[in-house]
């Protein structure tokens, strides 16, 4: 038959008729049933969320904040829990912390107070569910003031209504900048004191002096009850910056300190230290830390479950032991000996320990409830359900502790500060810092002079040697701290790990200090080279082209042949090398790349290492720290600078 032909899939069908009959969008979903094009099946489709769905997205975040907000604000009011530390700092040398912490505490009747023995005020507000430590350090002391820095959750500063920040404030304010500022809230003492027509002039002209350190901080009037609440309301409520040197190490400010001489040396001994121990690592680290009962528990449990496992094993016998003794009934011995052992019932109980026994009655008790009620408890009748079993006041004995610093500290009523170190920090090294040099002190600074060094929680003396701020494998030498040039200062101390804070003090003769200098921890390295770099100069005698004859550089033909290798250079750009040394008097004839002038100068480059000087100490006696003769307003002092700083 003959074939007939057959269309392929490229064929063009032919147009539908055209009926006439108009059909709607439902009677076209209906006749398509579901069905779509391969172009639109095979397109990645993008699902827009509803209305809907948004809303209730909006509002499962919102919960889960104020869920967040809350487990926040039960974990301040717990048992055990730190209170809200606040540093009160005044910048004015009119105006009084203690009247201000005064004020707050009668903020409401139902406030419970209490102060400790180094003067810290506690203050138990329900009414915000918070509890708040108030240290007030003494007035105008910057060290002190530094050290409270070092652990306080919020720094409130007190303003005067007529000056508001003195000279001696401005160097407080660059100091606390230049070693990392917490969260900080401004009052202002006595506003009502002035009179109502210039009130609003001076607390606007306050507010502006504030923006120009803090933009957006807000002025808060501190003279009625009714002040005081909207003040530790915004402390409690307060979003607080993160100082990352604190928050990975444990710390604590001294409630309690008592010194017990040793029986040895009464000039040293223990000092005992009780306070809040703040929580140093996150949430996700402390789930990870178990609590003692919970260790002994488990360490109960596992030698329970040990013990009974050994006693199952002496009830019944191994396999290999049974089956030992069913081949030995069927063999033959030519010699066997059997010996009984003669038990004196009268000393028997001496070599019991009936304690021991009592213990192990007691496990075998545990671990038979244990198997029988895994995993069950019973709820204290004494004791709450939902109570904290976390407990953060301890005291601490630290040993070897000069008297001195006991007597200095108590003196001058600082605060004690107490930080815990990471691995490898009590180990010395060679520690390097990039600083540079406050715009208001103009006084030279020689290198390897004794300076006084804050840095994160340390504080020590030490003398540094100054280089060059480069990259590359050599540092250049400097002799001077120089101005307005980052700098890089080594010492040895011991590691510290950045980021760290780093404020440079200058001894006086009367024994104040000054700040000269501030910046940030470097590295701890002590392979970095530093290498210092002598010209030695020659002038030329005789030139003919690209040869010359020096004098004045060397002396002696021996000093011409040791440097000969050492390569030449001019001020005009000329370079080249000695040839040979002529007569014995110094003088050398030279090769150069270009003819010379008769004014250059010929140059000799040598270098040396230079290493830092052991000099290294601790006991640093603090006096009163002087401001400049100018002093550098807040705002030149970088604010990336987060740390904490130690009382050495």
């Amino acid at each position: 038959m003959q074939e007939t032909h057959r269309p392929g899939a490229f064929k063009q069908p032919k147009k539908l008729h055209k009926h006439g009959r108009h059909r709607s969008k439902g009677a076209l979903d209906d006749s398509n049933k579901g069905k779509v094009d391969v172009k639109v099946a095979t397109r990645r489709h993008k699902r827009e969320t509803s209305r809907v769905e948004r809303r209730n997205k909006m509002q499962q975040v919102r919960g889960r904040k104020r869920e967040e907000a809350t487990a926040r604000k039960r974990r301040l009011g717990g048992d055990g829990v730190p209170p809200f530390l606040v540093a009160v700092v005044p910048l004015c040398a009119g105006v009084d912390a203690a009247d201000a912490i005064a004020m707050l505490r009668s903020s409401a009747d139902d406030n419970v107070c209490g102060e400790s023995g180094r003067g810290i005020v506690h203050l138990a507000a329900p009414r915000f569910k918070s509890r708040f430590a108030f240290v007030a350090p003494p007035g105008g002391d910057l060290v002190a003031t530094l050290d409270a820095a070092k652990v306080a959750d919020t720094l409130v500063f007190l303003l005067s209504p007529l000056d508001g920040v003195d000279e001696r404030g401005e160097l407080l304010l660059t100091a606390l900048f230049a070693q990392g500022l917490p969260s900080s809230v401004h009052v202002v003492r006595g506003l009502d004191a002035v009179a109502p027509k210039r009130r609003h002039d001076a607390k606007k002209s306050l507010q502006r002096c504030v923006e120009r350190r803090f933009p957006k901080e807000k002025v808060f009037s501190l003279d009625d009850a009714n002040d005081a609440l909207v003040v530790l309301r915004h402390v409690a409520a307060q979003k607080q910056r993160q100082v990352a040197l604190r928050d990975r190490r444990a710390h604590m400010l001294a409630e309690e300190v008592r010194f017990v001489p040793s029986e040895d040396d009464a000039l040293v001994g223990t000092l005992l230290v009780s306070g809040y121990v703040r929580q140093g690592t996150s949430d996700y680290q402390a789930s990870w830390i178990i609590d003692e009962d919970e260790e002994e528990e488990d360490a109960d449990s596992s030698s329970s479950a040990d013990d009974n496992d050994d006693h199952q094993e002496e009830m019944e016998p191994n396999e290999d032991e049974a089956s030992g003794e069913d081949e030995e009934d069927g063999m033959e011995f030519d010699a066997q000996t059997l010996t009984s052992e003669v038990v004196d019932t009268d000393s028997y109980d001496d070599a019991m320990d009936m304690e021991e026994e009592r213990r192990m009655l007691e496990k075998h008790r545990q671990a038979r409830s244990e198997q029988q009620f895994p995993d069950e408890v019973d709820t204290p009748l004494d004791t709450s359900a939902r109570t904290c079993r976390t407990i953060s006041y301890v005291t601490i004995h630290v040993a070897n502790v000069p008297r001195s610093f006991m007597e200095q500290h108590t003196a001058a009523a600082r605060p004690i500060v107490l930080y815990g170190l990471l691995p490898h920090e009590q180990k010395m090294s060679v520690a390097h810092f990039v600083v540079k040099r406050c715009p208001g002190n103009q006084q030279p600074i020689k290198s390897k002079d004794r300076l006084v060094f804050h840095v994160g929680y340390r504080r020590f003396a030490a003398s540094a040697t100054f280089s060059e701020h480069t990259t590359g494998g050599k540092h250049k030498f400097q002799r001077f701290l120089p101005h307005d040039v980052a700098t890089v200062a080594t010492v040895y101390a011991p590691i510290m790990f950045p980021p760290a804070s780093v404020i440079v003090f200058k001894e006086k003769s009367d024994g104040s200090l000054e700040m000269v200098a501030h910046g940030l921890l470097l590295s701890v390295n002590p392979d970095r080279i530093i290498v210092k770099r002598i010209l030695l100069s020659g002038h030329p005698l005789k030139i003919n082209r690209r040869s010359a004859t020096l004098r004045y550089m060397f002396f002696n033909r021996e000093d011409i042949n040791w440097f000969k290798p050492v390569e030449l250079r001019t001020k005009y750009g000329r370079r080249g090398h000695i040839k040979d040394g002529i007569g014995t008097h110094g003088h050398m004839k030279c090769i150069f790349d270009n003819q010379l002038k008769s004014q250059d100068t010929v140059m000799m480059s040598l270098y040396k290492r230079v290493f830092p000087k052991w000099t290294y100490d601790p006991n640093v006696t603090i006096h009163q720290v002087e401001p400049s003769s100018s002093v550098a307003t807040s705002q030149q002092i970088s604010r990336n600078s987060e740390s904490s700083d130690f009382f050495a």
